[in-house]
């Protein structure tokens, strides 16, 4: 909203005589105008950027200029909800390096009764009580409250000395509020004078929103990496817990999440404390309760990417030119995780590691570091810069060699061309190549965790009709599959595949139009620790998941089984996006899926997995634009046998559900679906459908193409298990349906087994389905896909544009 009605009146006259009075002729350039008052301020903004000009003392005060505008550059006004705080940065002589140490501190306030052996300690804090200085042109002074340069302990007494010759840091938090966003900015200044020659700037927000979108805490006012650390830092620790809130411990312990060494105790777990004890936030924990499979006593954030991808968080210029597809942001100090180690961010990591007699002292179970105790806390004599175990070469050389171990040994896996023995019929020509040579799967050192498997599939323009799986008739081990035979040379196989045996595949008939996919899977090579192809069955094949072979997708005509290089993937993400999170995607540790192609040949709209007779009934869908969802939600089925899978490896989604975004470009989401947009078959139980037409479920249903996105996110229990009356349906005897309670988290039963409870929903959820049947049209428990396609109206309220479009339903700060 602009403060100068008069020039706002003067422009809206101008704008009138431009177009009222136009003779369609280009006029002579005007005389130079009046230079503006600068009263063009404005109270509002959908974007704000605050800039800190000064930081002086003024009457033994700390006084600080800043400067606030709109996404247009237009000075803002009204700001009332600062907090600021204040940090030194002191030189660490024994790693060369340099910490943030706080000047604002506070004293906890724990309560004795409930943690009668707990101390309160002193934290690095934030001020609000100063005094802020409207100047009414987007210019603001901010007057600390506190006497910085006499700052004590509020616990000790001990002196927080002000060292004006150190570089100093000042946070500036502006609070957001309904007339402006939140802001955050930092200062670096020398108090004495004189230009900042010391600096600590490791990593960049920009590298940590590549997965959060916008990092947010505190009530999402703290968006700024460059702030967090002047609290977090090594004046800051949890007292309950007993760990550190220092940045560089924190965010690292954080990110490795469920693969922190000490969980592999039982109720060992990574947790920190909040608002002074009164809330437990568990990042990570092994309860050493539930157990599927050996696993899934581990529960907690799931880091989306090879943890030693350090320069994913922070890098340097060198960082930049070991790996060009760099995803971090280059920072001044951005190198310092390998040129600065320390102990205290390496057991951060490594925190089952012990360096000293304190750390072993503190955690009994530890394991005793080859130098132990380390004589100090540098760690560059053994992992500097040109050590064979240089902290370089055991981390980003050795996640990106395993990254690029399948392409660098140049193994090639590629369908050369179709040949027709009958009209449903086809001999499947395979060439399997190294640098350009056929190779045999024989030889010794192309033994793979898994055989190599050729996926078929045909599209015939609206997406793939069956699914790919292990006992398919569309997939062929390469080396086992009886229908596959060695070819006349080295290298070549032919695999005779009958889609006739598919009913799913065009009912069995002829292929006469669309397009045919030819596709591999489990093509990872086996690597030793220094990143070396063995054998997999040798002792030193550390790294028995490495990343695929070079993998041709190729689609052939279905009339002519000619090569078709123009062949559209019907997938409704941005996988590009997919790997700005990720780094590379790659699912199935020991089938090696990297590529959309693959995963669409499988998981589709009729992919279809039969749960055991004996599982939960969890309704839900392998199609991918259900599944992906479902994982990113954070939701788990309130019945689901995947429930306990999930809780193995929770899924913590790091950026806002609601931001489509991150994930999709805009026509990706409109409404009505342009991709993926047939009905998906669902999980359901064996029940009699009580909706007149007596049709039997046999463990498959459909579901609406719109109503099963929609749901994978919006509904906690899997839509296979809603009727079409919008009820959950029954069992075969009409009885409602049971599963597992899952809250109970198993205690007091035996080998992890659950009490029953009835499968339902909520008020909300019953709304929902209703809103969807009733409004848009969407169909449940169809016996067919033809019967739940083609009656979705959703787009008529929900398309982008409309008053309720998904664009404005899922944006960013929903």
């Amino acid at each position: 909203m602009k403060l100068n009605k008069s020039k706002l009146f003067a422009s809206l006259v101008t704008a009138m005589a431009l177009v009222g009075c136009s003779d369609g002729k280009d006029g002579k350039p005007g005389e130079d105008g009046t230079p503006g008052t600068g009263d063009d301020t404005v109270i509002s903004a959908s974007v704000l950027t605050v800039a800190v000009s000064e930081a002086a003392f003024v009457d033994s005060k700390l006084s600080v200029t800043f400067n606030a505008e709109d996404q247009l550059g237009n000075p803002l006004v009204g700001i009332l909800d600062v907090r600021t705080t204040v940090a030194k940065l002191v030189p660490d002589a024994q790693t060369s390096g340099a910490d943030w140490s706080s000047y604002l501190r506070k004293a906890t306030d724990i309560s004795q009764d409930q943690y009668p052996d707990v101390a309160n300690v002193s934290l690095p804090t934030s001020e609000k009580g100063g005094t802020l200085v409207d100047n009414l042109d987007g210019s603001y002074q901010y007057t600390f409250e506190a006497d910085l340069l006499n700052s004590v302990d509020p616990i000790s007494g001990a002196p927080i000395v002000w060292d004006e010759s150190l570089t100093h840091r000042l946070g500036l938090e502006i609070r957001k509020s309904s007339n402006y966003p939140v802001a955050n900015t930092s200062f670096d200044w020398v108090p004495a004078g004189g230009e900042v020659s010391h600096f600590r700037q490791i990593v960049a927000v920009e590298s940590c929103n590549n997965c959060h979108t916008e990092l947010a805490f505190h009530g999402g006012n703290r968006v700024d990496t460059d702030n967090c650390v002047t609290c977090h830092n090594p004046d800051a620790f949890d007292p309950i817990s007993g760990e550190s809130l220092d940045f560089k411990i924190m965010v690292h312990k954080l990110h490795q999440g469920i693969d922190l060494p000490t969980l592999a105790h039982e109720g060992n777990k990574y947790s920190l404390f909040l608002r002074d004890g009164q809330k437990e936030k568990v990042f990570a924990e092994n309860d050493g309760i539930w157990v599927l499979n050996n696993k899934g006593t581990i529960d907690g954030i799931n880091y989306p990417q090879d943890i030693r991808n350090c320069t994913s968080c922070h890098a340097d210029e060198a960082d930049l030119a070991l790996n060009p597809n760099l995803s971090g942001t280059i920072t001044p100090e951005g190198g310092n995780w390998k040129s600065i180690p320390s102990v205290a961010t390496c057991s951060s990591c490594h925190d089952n590691i012990a360096f000293n007699d304190a750390m072993m002292a503190a955690k009994p179970n530890s394991i005793e570091h080859i130098m132990f105790p380390a004589a100090d806390d540098t760690c560059l004599s053994c992992h500097g810069d040109g050590f064979g175990n240089s902290v370089e070469n055991m981390h980003t050389v050795a996640a990106l060699g395993k990254k690029s171990a399948g392409i660098d040994y140049g193994v090639k896996f590629e369908v050369t061309q179709l040949v027709a023995t009958s009209s449903t019929a086809y001999d499947v020509h395979v060439l399997v190549t190294q640098d350009g040579k056929g190779i045999a799967l024989t030889d010794p050192y192309l033994q793979f965790k898994n055989s190599v498997r050729l996926l078929l599939n045909w599209d015939n323009g609206v997406g793939f009709e069956t699914h790919v799986a292990k006992n398919t008739p569309n997939s062929f081990e390469l080396d086992k599959n009886p229908n596959c035979r060695n070819g006349a040379s080295v290298g070549d196989i032919i695999c005779h595949w009958d889609t006739a045996l598919d009913i799913n595949i065009n009912n069995a008939e002829p292929l006469i139009s669309g397009d045919i996919l030819t596709t591999f899977i489990s093509s990872g090579v086996c690597v030793n620790s220094s990143n070396e192809r063995v054998s997999c069955e040798e002792n030193n094949a550390q790294e028995k998941i490495s990343a695929p072979s070079t993998v041709m997708n190729n689609f052939f005509d279905a009339a002519t089984l000619s090569y078709n290089p123009d062949f559209e993937l019907k997938l409704a993400a941005n996988f590009d996006k997919c790997d700005s999170c990720h780094e590379q995607v790659i699912q199935h540790d020991s089938r090696r899926s990297d590529d959309p192609t693959q995963c669409k040949a499988c998981h589709n709209a009729n992919r279809f997995t039969r749960s055991p007779a004996d599982s939960p009934r969890d309704g839900g869908s392998s199609d991918l634009k259900f599944e992906v969802h479902k994982i990113h939600s954070n939701h788990r089925f309130v019945d689901a046998e995947n429930a306990f899978v999930m809780v193995g490896r929770n899924e913590f989604y790091s950026a806002p559900i609601s931001d489509c975004a991150q994930c999709h470009d805009d026509a990706q989401i409109d409404l009505p679906l342009a991709q993926n947009s047939r009905a998906s078959i669902t999980r359901a139980p064996t029940t009699s459908l009580s909706d007149g037409n007596n049709l039997v479920r046999d463990g498959a249903v459909y579901t609406s193409p719109i109503a099963i996105v929609c749901t994978s996110c919006h509904l906690s229990v899997g839509p296979g298990l809603i009727g079409s009356d919008g009820n959950i349906v029954t069992d075969a005897d009409g009885s409602t349906l049971l599963t597992r309670d899952l809250s109970s988290n198993g205690l007091g039963y035996d080998n992890g087994e659950f009490p029953q409870v009835a499968v339902s929903i909520t008020a909300e959820e019953k709304s929902m389905i209703n809103h969807m049947i009733i409004n848009g049209g969407a169909v449940f428990g169809a016996s067919s896909q033809e019967a739940a396609s083609g009656s979705e109206s959703c787009a008529v309220c929900h398309s982008i544009g409309s008053i309720s479009g998904v664009d404005k339903v899922h944006g960013q700060f929903n």
